[in-house]
């Protein structure tokens, strides 16, 4: 069921292009806000369908968010339409972690995804 949940917060990180959701908000406060009803706002390089899509994913009752089977016939329906639901540019208004490369400067990208 959080599954669902998750895939709305997917779909936000991709239209904003890896922006840090519920950036800046601590655990407490966001868990408070979330259950008054907030929900991380519309970016502006986003169609509003996928914004919705977005939003019923994040329904606070789990009965209440679509099926993976719905989103699948939401997104194939959005793929046929051919419109364009995200306008692939950077947006200032998304914060971004930054990754401080100088931490794994002796690590190669093998060593890194090895277990």
């Amino acid at each position: 069921m959080y599954c669902r949940w998750s895939f709305g917060i997917l779909l936000w990180e991709i239209v904003t292009l890896g922006g840090t959701p519920y950036s800046g908000m601590k655990s407490g406060l966001l868990l408070r806000r979330l259950r008054e009803g907030y929900r991380m706002p519309k970016p502006r390089n986003c169609d509003e369908n996928l914004y919705q899509m977005m939003l019923q994913c994040w329904q606070r009752r789990p009965e209440d968010r679509p099926t993976f089977s719905d989103l699948v016939e939401q997104l194939k329906g959005m793929m046929e339409d051919k419109s364009s639901y995200v306008n692939i540019e950077n947006d200032d208004d998304f914060e971004y972690e930054v990754i401080d490369s100088d931490d794994n400067d002796d690590m190669d990208d093998d060593d890194a995804f090895s277990g």
